[in-house]
């Protein structure tokens, strides 16, 4: 049993573990999510997809998940974790060493929980698979997302369509891309790049000999006046390579 006799809690401190434990069970009976399989280490997928969660339980996971270092998968797509909740699973990231896809998709993450995350991300150099479409990274979240992944370089699969990230975000990528040689699928549709990112897009791609999927859709590049920049990311990938878009 929880035994509080005796504490000196205040009236915040205890609505704060209140909502922790609230959450704890939320997370238990809603997701799967076992405390003891995840202490123990029996539990190396986790997977959360579209649980609904919210910001409080993204708190309460960042808790569990913390030395947890065997985990290999993590899949928090569509949870609408936020900022907050988002921010609260940066010390567990730190220590996930073993960590190979993550998947953080729908999440309402934005511009300032992006920059948090990206403390993260510098430290999951096993990872392979990453996803972060539809979170509204914007220039300065893609930005320091795209400085995060220098330390990625297994990184083979990278999805960060609708997230505005526009030219300032797609060069702070292109700047990241040729250290990341294992790179073979990259998602960027509908981000808002024009002329100028796309150019700088080409020009990475070169550098990048084993690519085999990018998808650029919602960006005009069938349109007269983008054609050459779509030929020239087209002409950069190689024999065999698969392009959507433009």
């Amino acid at each position: 049993g929880l035994d509080l006799r005796g504490n000196s809690l205040t009236a915040k401190e205890g609505e704060a573990l209140m909502a922790a434990l609230d959450g704890g069970a939320r997370l238990d009976s809603m997701c799967g999510v076992s405390a003891s399989r995840l202490r123990d280490g029996s539990l190396k997928d986790v997977d959360l997809y579209f649980k609904k969660m919210g910001p409080m339980e993204g708190v309460v996971l960042g808790r569990l998940l913390q030395g947890r270092c065997f985990i290999e998968t993590l899949d928090l797509t569509r949870n609408f974790l936020g900022p907050d909740g988002c921010s609260a699973l940066v010390p567990a990231l730190k220590q996930l060493t073993q960590l190979q896809e993550l998947g953080l998709g729908c999440n309402q993450i934005g511009e300032n929980g992006a920059v948090a995350l990206s403390d993260g991300l510098v430290h999951l150099t096993s990872l392979e698979r990453l996803y972060l479409y539809e979170n509204n990274l914007g220039p300065k979240g893609s930005a320091a997302v795209a400085a995060a992944l220098k330390s990625t370089v297994n990184l083979v699969q990278l999805y960060l369509s609708y997230n505005r990230m526009g030219d300032a975000g797609c060069k702070a990528l292109c700047e990241t891309l040729p250290l990341l040689t294992s790179m073979q699928c990259i998602g960027l549709q509908h981000n808002g790049i024009g002329t100028p990112g796309w150019t700088d897009f080409a020009t990475a791609l070169r550098e990048l000999s084993i690519v085999k999927y990018v998808n650029i859709q919602g960006h005009g590049l069938e349109s007269e006046d983008m054609m050459g920049v779509a030929d020239a990311v087209r002409r950069a990938m190689f024999a065999g390579a698969s392009m959507e878009g433009g």
